[in-house]
């Protein structure tokens, strides 16, 4: 029996004309075949086949999408079990979701470069894009969104895939990094001309500041506090088991908690003006091997007779200053 087909108001036999479309050897004989040029546009409900290739666009109209299956096929997304990545607009946000139907499994999605060394290019140009938002699961929860601006919002844990991968690099390096709280598991270093602040009020930038710095001043590095607009500047507290402070690592100056202070060197003066101690805070006692004094030595309230005590001196009923014998 023949087969028929409509290609204009007369009924033609078709089977001729499927013979030559099925073995046609271009495209173009085809289409003249069935009465279509090159410039005419045809309508089908469905289209099934092998391969395909387009010289053209591979439109899909509103309301349609784009999908690749990895189970199942069209019929089975309402019915059955697939797996499979859509591209769509659902209430006008361009989406690429992959979805899973029966006892499919929603897969992992990857975005790779190939080959090595080249890029992955999100948006035609650098604010082409209003927004742009990589979502997680069935729930689509958002985990980070591009809002079109000059911020990338993250919106779950960075993590590095392994202790190899940096954040910026050496000659490409971020202006400032906000967090509110930071853990480093190495060094935390700042480079010449750095410093590290510790802020007891303000923040960097504003105009009243109170904040302990540790810092260089040319080849002298300085541990203080300091203070900006109507900031105080504070004071310092070292509060430690023992305190040792070390030249070249010498140990020179300890505060020990038996409440002993040790001097591992001479502890002089910055000049001859400058005393030890004072009139109404006095060391109690003083021990020295030897004394040596330049000016004058004033006794105050020796005792006027013998103390009995060998070495200690006193004075006499006529002003003699004497040394006990004991």
């Amino acid at each position: 029996m023949a087969i028929t087909a409509f290609t204009s108001t007369a009924i033609i036999d078709a089977t001729t004309i499927g013979t030559t479309v099925l073995t046609a050897s271009s495209a173009g004989i085809a289409a003249d075949a069935i009465g279509l040029g090159t410039t005419d546009d045809v309508t089908f409900n469905s289209v099934g086949c092998v391969d395909g290739s387009f010289t053209g666009s591979l439109t899909s109209e509103v309301g349609g999408s784009y999908r690749l299956f990895n189970l199942g096929s069209d019929a089975d997304v309402a019915a059955g079990n697939s797996e499979y990545l859509e591209i769509k607009f659902v209430a006008n946000e361009c989406t690429i979701h992959n979805y899973a139907t029966g006892t499919g499994v929603v897969r992992n999605l990857a975005v790779q470069a190939s080959p090595e060394g080249s890029g992955i290019v999100l948006g035609a140009a650098l604010g082409s894009v209003s927004k742009l938002f990589v979502a997680e699961g069935v729930a689509d929860i958002v985990r980070w969104q591009y809002d079109g601006g000059a911020r990338l919002y993250f919106r779950a844990d960075l993590e590095a895939f392994d202790t190899t991968v940096t954040v910026g690099r050496s000659t490409g390096r971020y202006g400032n990094v906000y967090s509110v709280d930071g853990s480093f598991s190495g060094s935390l270093t700042s480079e010449v001309g750095g410093s590290y602040r510790l802020y007891n009020l303000g923040a960097e930038g504003d105009i009243d500041t109170e904040y302990l710095e540790t810092t260089w001043d040319t080849n002298d590095a300085i541990i203080a506090t300091k203070s900006t607009g109507a900031g105080t500047q504070r004071a310092m507290e070292i509060d430690s088991a023992k305190l040792t402070l070390s030249v070249n690592g010498a140990a020179k100056f300890r505060v020990d908690s038996n409440g002993i202070n040790y001097s591992y060197q001479s502890l002089q003066p910055s000049g001859n003006s400058t005393p030890l101690g004072a009139s109404a805070r006095r060391w109690a006692t003083v021990y020295g091997v030897d004394g040596d004094f330049s000016g004058n030595m004033t006794l105050s309230n020796l005792p006027t007779s013998d103390p009995g005590v060998a070495g200690r001196l006193y004075t006499t009923t006529g002003g003699s200053l004497k040394v006990s014998a004991g």
